[in-house]
């Protein structure tokens, strides 16, 4: 089941060009494999991400402490 989402969400960013596909390099003793790379477009969507959640987390002191109640 669980397999079946990976293979799912892999499809659909190769679909949208983040990824591209083939076969893997054969090795010995192991159940055929699919391999995926990322394309200059999955590169830049990574770095966006990245910079998301820098922003997010920028200025936020750390270590988080546990809030208060109000009651």
């Amino acid at each position: 089941m669980v397999a079946g989402a990976v293979h799912a969400t892999l499809e659909r960013l190769e679909r949208k060009g983040l990824l591209a596909s083939g076969s893997a390099p054969e090795r010995r003793f192991a159940a055929a494999a699919h391999a995926y790379r990322l394309q200059p477009a999955g590169i830049r969507a990574l770095k966006d991400a990245r910079e998301t959640v820098d922003q997010i987390w920028h200025g936020l002191k750390w270590p988080l402490v546990k809030a208060r109640s109000i009651a």
